[in-house]
């Protein structure tokens, strides 16, 4: 069976219909249209998805294990909270993309162009980013360490991390620690110097965040 743009609303629209979370994995869903499309809480678990465009859609908290997403046009999309372990992103365009808390745990990124792309609170555990176009990419100062790892350099100590990283296009931000007992304040300077890519999504706070 072809696959078409079609089809995927209707599989989507009458699993949430009956109470389930739809379910388009281990798919061959290639070169499709999916630009703009509601696709929180799906699961394309191993699916492919070459050369398909997402721009704009909403992946919030979608399973996408395993997914080869090569050549994915995946620009603004919305994947916060995003399970990507194993997933295969080569050449993929995740320009101005939300991956905020999403997990990218043994991700192959190779050859993405990644502007202004927010990352913050990311889980990079043995992810690897190969040749990666990054100019104003976000994310959290916890996740140094494990970002320059990822892109194969050695961190040596958290102020050593955050200068390295700059030379290659990566803004960290200060983690919103809590200060009493429901009560968080910005690091100083926040409000002067906040990137441009969390000005697009809002605050990524870690109860909350702008989709």
């Amino acid at each position: 069976m072809k696959w078409t743009r079609e089809h995927i609303e209707c599989v989507v629209y009458w699993m949430r219909h009956i109470g389930l979370h739809p379910n388009l994995g281990d798919l061959n869903l290639s070169g499709l249209d999916l630009s703009d499309l509601d696709l929180r809480l799906v699961s394309l678990s191993r699916s492919i998805l070459v050369g398909s465009d997402l721009r704009g859609a909403n992946l919030r908290q979608a399973e996408m294990r395993q997914c080869d997403l090569t050549l994915a046009r995946m620009q603004n999309a919305r994947l916060y909270h995003a399970d990507l372990r194993q997933a295969r992103l080569v050449k993929t365009n995740l320009m101005n993309s939300n991956l905020c808390y999403a997990d990218l745990r043994e991700a192959h990124v190779e050859g993405a162009w990644m502007l202004e792309t927010t990352m913050y609170g990311a889980v990079l555990h043995q992810t690897r980013f190969v040749e990666c176009r990054m100019v104003g990419v976000v994310i959290a100062d916890y996740n140094a360490g494990d970002m320059l790892t990822a892109l194969g350099e050695d961190a040596l100590g958290v102020e050593c991390a955050l200068d390295r990283l700059a030379e290659f296009g990566v803004h960290t931000v200060w983690h919103r620690r809590a200060m009493g007992e429901g009560e968080f304040v910005d690091p100083p300077g926040w409000a002067t110097n906040r990137p441009s890519s969390l000005l697009r999504w809002g605050f990524p706070a870690d109860d909350a965040i702008s989709d």
